[in-house]
């Protein structure tokens, strides 16, 4: 992996395992697994148009053979858990979007419970990809409580933190805006870090992530450049699962999940 120093003077060399190392990580050695004998999708509550009425497709995850899932629909947020915990280990995993049809959102979760979906006490990290620049106002299609406000997604990689059950548009654009599915002020989406390059991603390609997330740091790597490196006395408390998330992005395939190969880990 090469990166270069804020100065744009320095180029470094390292692996995945010397920055964990570096940093005090300690990956344990887990062999690679199906993910979808134990995967289990979730969805957040139906959304619609709040200019048009239009309603959302419902989330819709298939199984590409075992170790591979592909969400189908333009649907609502939605979670596809692979019940591979989080904690403490290099998860690789890729995602290809196989058509030319929408610029939204896919990405990956760490830390996801099931259940989380309808948790006020939910805890976790999102990494989400917008293709390109929009913006939206959206309602729940079964609840009245929500933002109803023209909001902005912007293109680009980013890590933020989810709590409780944000409303669409918190999802959307990323921000607190102190509205919520389940009651008032459920939750909201808050974003950490944004890829300083601020691209989209380019249909029909496949990219690679890794993610490590250990003590209260978190590394993201992207076809094995590192992204986000972030560390929080908070994050060492966010506990649960590995797994994609998808916003209004049909054809996006998800799969080749990887673990730490037996006799690789450091520290």
């Amino acid at each position: 992996m090469t990166f270069k120093t804020e100065n744009n003077k320095r180029v470094i060399t390292l692996s995945v395992l010397a920055i964990s190392a570096m940093l005090g990580i300690t990956i344990t050695a887990y062999a690679a697994e199906d993910i979808i004998t134990n995967g289990t999708d979730e969805s957040y509550i139906p959304v619609q148009d709040a200019n048009s009425g239009t309603v959302f497709d419902i989330a819709n995850w298939d199984p590409v053979g075992t170790m591979a899932v592909n969400h189908t629909n333009n649907g609502q947020p939605s979670i596809f858990d692979t019940d591979i915990d989080a904690r403490n280990k290099k998860i690789t995993a890729t995602v290809n979007v196989t058509t030319t049809a929408h610029d939204d959102y896919n990405g990956f979760v760490l830390g996801y419970n099931l259940g989380d979906n309808q948790s006020t006490s939910a805890d976790y990290l999102l990494i989400d990809w917008k293709q390109a620049f929009q913006d939206f106002d959206f309602t729940n299609a079964t609840d009245d409580n929500n933002c109803v406000r023209k909001e902005d997604g912007d293109e680009g990689l980013s890590l933020s933190r989810v709590l409780g059950v944000p409303d669409p548009d918190e999802f959307w654009t990323h921000d607190d805006l102190g509205c919520g599915e389940i009651g008032f002020v459920a939750g909201n989406v808050t974003e950490i870090a944004r890829n300083a390059t601020d691209s989209g991603w380019v249909d029909q390609t496949e990219y690679e992530f890794k993610f490590i997330l250990s003590g209260n740091t978190i590394l993201v790597f992207l076809d094995d450049l590192l992204i986000f490196n972030e560390t929080d006395s908070n994050y060492s408390t966010i506990e649960g699962n590995f797994g994609f998330y998808d916003f209004s992005q049909p054809q996006a395939v998800f799969g080749n999940v990887a673990l730490m190969d037996e006799g690789c880990s450091s520290g």
